[in-house]
């Protein structure tokens, strides 16, 4: 499937940048992933939803993602906790739109557009660990193959 193999292709990017200490593919707990190390980093993506699948001549359609970025920061206030988690986003970004940039970043089908819709802060987790998720949309088609 489409989402499977944008996701994949993205997880294994950000991997072998080394955007993160952690870089898994899914929802699973920030927290169960070493985030008691002060200025750990850990990034997830994950499955968000699919959206204008046409399946004449082969297909095409819309995958959305999330992504999600923590920190940890043992730190007495926000501030340096926030900015650590905003150089953490930046990296992610600047790795998913050279992603995007390459020719055919996924060999099975073409990648017509990527974008980054929203970038929220997550309020469910606690101090130490600060967190956000970023909503990726990709327009995929496998017509021009």
């Amino acid at each position: 499937m489409p989402w499977y193999l944008i996701l994949k292709a993205i997880v294994d990017y950000l991997k072998i940048a080394k955007v993160a200490d952690c870089i898994k593919m899914g929802y699973p707990e920030a927290e169960s992933n070493g985030m008691d190390k002060d200025g750990y980093t850990v990034v997830y993506v994950g499955r968000s939803h699919e959206t204008n699948r046409n399946i004449y001549h082969g297909g095409e359609g819309t995958v959305t993602l999330e992504v999600g970025a923590y920190v940890n920061d043992n730190g007495k206030d926000f501030d340096t906790g926030y900015e650590k988690l905003s150089a953490l986003e930046s990296k992610v970004q600047e790795q998913i739109e050279e992603w995007a940039s390459q020719d055919m970043p996924v060999k099975e089908i073409e990648i017509m557009e990527v974008q980054i819709d929203e970038t929220a802060g997550n309020p469910y987790i606690a101090r130490p660990t600060l967190g956000s998720f970023m909503a990726l949309t990709a327009k995929w088609s496998k017509r021009t193959l």
